[in-house]
């Protein structure tokens, strides 16, 4: 795990368990004013919230996941990690019957070579569902070609959408 999330967890565990407080003079009165944890680094927050989503589900790699995903746009990083979940569930190194690869379960024969790193596997999901969304125009449509066509992408589009908003 490389020093940036170690760093980002610490903080978050410390901010969790004792919270931040600062205290300022109003009035010759002290009061406490809360600094959340938004306000120090919003991307400590979708991290946060990224890996709540992967704990609740149980995903490996669960804080490699979350901070990749920050280095996608934010419009992808929820439909991603739902579409991680329900090829893998996190398992990068994973490979399917029909040589799908990594956690995304990319197949190499259409989008190249599935790097081996957590974060390069991100960037190539980001690829192809941004390359899949400018042909078909919409969530759905685009999950479904993802994972194929018929029912068993019918049914794998419902599956991935069904976690909105976890």
């Amino acid at each position: 795990m490389n020093k940036a999330v170690i760093a980002t967890l610490a903080l978050i565990l410390f901010a969790t368990a004792i919270g931040i407080h600062t205290i300022s003079e109003k009035r010759n009165q002290p009061t406490i004013a809360t600094i959340t944890v938004q306000e120090i680094d919003p991307k400590v927050s979708e991290i946060i919230r990224l890996k709540k989503f992967f704990d609740k589900h149980e995903t490996l790699n669960a804080e490699e996941w979350a901070s990749a995903l920050l280095l996608v746009s934010p419009s992808y990083r929820d439909i991603l990690s739902q579409i991680l979940v329900i090829e893998t569930n996190g398992d990068h190194t994973a490979v399917g019957s029909s040589g799908e690869e990594g956690g995304f379960q990319i197949r190499s024969k259409f989008w190249g070579t599935v790097p081996s790193t957590i974060a390069a596997q991100v960037q190539q999901a980001a690829y192809v569902y941004a390359t899949l969304y400018a042909i078909h125009g919409s969530e759905y449509r685009t999950v479904r070609a993802y994972n194929g066509k018929g029912y068993a992408a019918d049914k794998y589009a419902y599956a991935v959408l069904a976690l909105k908003g976890e």
